[in-house]
């Protein structure tokens, strides 16, 4: 086809008309039954419809109709249509997941700023919660990148933001800028912390959910992030209750190895890595909770087998109800530097009186 024409009327577009072609495209498309919608954007619909999405279809649009020097605006003009209708009730929410795959495809980073008024901030963010996962892909698709990066800071400050996205989100920043790994992990370990607590006691689906969003961020860290950064943060953190867990999680998803040490003189508790042993204030009813928290990672994969009901024969139950304390303490231990290594163990806690372990050994 001759695209010359098309391309003649886009070129005499300015930024508010690519905005309002744009927009009365969209409404006019989710409003008209799919027989029809091949009118909703004038002269190229067909070329819309014909793609595998109304998103495809528009990318087609800018790369092939919109002159070069027209697109700077083309692509400005998504964020002024998100900005203008990110607060209209009858906006169709559709309509706002073609926009942001839209800035992804095309990559139209002059108009993430638009982002927070409408998603994070806006009706549109409240009406339809799955246009913040959309905003997320979105954000990590365009980093490393400086609007990826703020765009990101400020949705996870917005009104409308889910605390559930706080591995996601925190990716970004990650991807944005691999050299403040500690201190971005440090900043938000309140945060992910208190996440951990609340999806701990919902408990169930919620909880396994967590613990797959933790397991896959830890290994985003430690693949991104140079070992120095790792060990930065180890430095960096006061080491306390509350920050134990990210330790676990992060070490043992990797080669760098974290101890848990129980001075038997003392009767204190330590946690080493790095050559650096650092003093932990917490009970042994704590100190042993958390060190279940090291098969977290191997659970995961040994859940798969566990799934299949007829591989009796390769599963082996010990029981350690009957063994005195200082003996549990001790084959705990032995087990949690097992599961450090990545063997398939699961340990199962007891919360009763006296810490008791249940070992399922693949």
């Amino acid at each position: 086809m001759n695209k010359e024409p098309i391309r003649k009327i886009f070129r005499e577009f300015d930024r508010v008309q690519f905005a309002d072609w744009l927009w009365r495209g969209l409404q006019s498309f989710y409003a008209l039954p799919p027989s029809d919608r091949a009118m909703a954007f004038d002269h190229v619909g067909l070329q819309i419809i014909q793609q595998e999405s109304i998103c495809a279809g528009l990318a087609l649009i800018y790369e092939e109709f919109v002159p070069e020097p027209n697109q700077l605006i083309f692509r400005q003009a998504i964020g002024d249509v998100m900005r203008k209708q990110g607060n209209n009730p009858n906006a169709p929410e559709s309509a706002f997941s073609d926009l942001i795959y839209l800035l992804m495809r095309i990559r139209a980073t002059e108009s993430l700023s638009a982002l927070l008024p409408a998603v994070g901030n806006g009706l549109i963010g409240k009406r339809c919660p799955d246009i913040l996962y959309e905003t997320i892909t979105a954000l990590k698709s365009l980093a490393p990148s400086t609007p990826a990066h703020d765009t990101a800071r400020d949705l996870i400050d917005s009104i409308n933001f889910d605390e559930g996205y706080l591995f996601e989100a925190t990716k970004v920043l990650i991807e944005c800028e691999p050299s403040r790994i500690s201190q971005i992990v440090l900043d938000f370990e309140p945060r992910l912390s208190q996440l951990r607590e609340t999806t701990y006691e919902l408990g169930g689906n919620e909880w396994t959910v967590f613990c797959e969003a933790a397991d896959d961020w830890a290994r985003h860290i430690l693949l991104l992030g140079p070992i120095s950064s790792v060990q930065e943060l180890w430095i960096k953190a006061d080491h306390s209750t509350e920050q134990v867990w990210l330790f676990e999680l992060l070490f043992t998803n990797n080669s760098i190895p974290i101890d848990f040490i129980h001075d038997q003189l003392s009767d204190k508790y330590f946690i080493k890595c790095c050559g650096k042993k650092v003093q932990l204030n917490i009970s042994d009813k704590d100190y042993w909770t958390r060190r279940k928290l090291l098969s977290e990672s191997a659970r995961h994969e040994t859940e798969k087998w566990l799934k299949d009901p007829d591989d009796i024969v390769n599963k082996a139950v010990i029981n350690l109800d009957d063994k005195p304390e200082t003996g549990e303490e001790e084959i705990a231990y032995t087990i949690g530097s097992l599961i450090g290594d990545r063997l398939p163990f699961i340990v199962q806690q007891d919360s009763s009186v006296c810490p008791r372990y249940q070992t399922a050994l693949m």
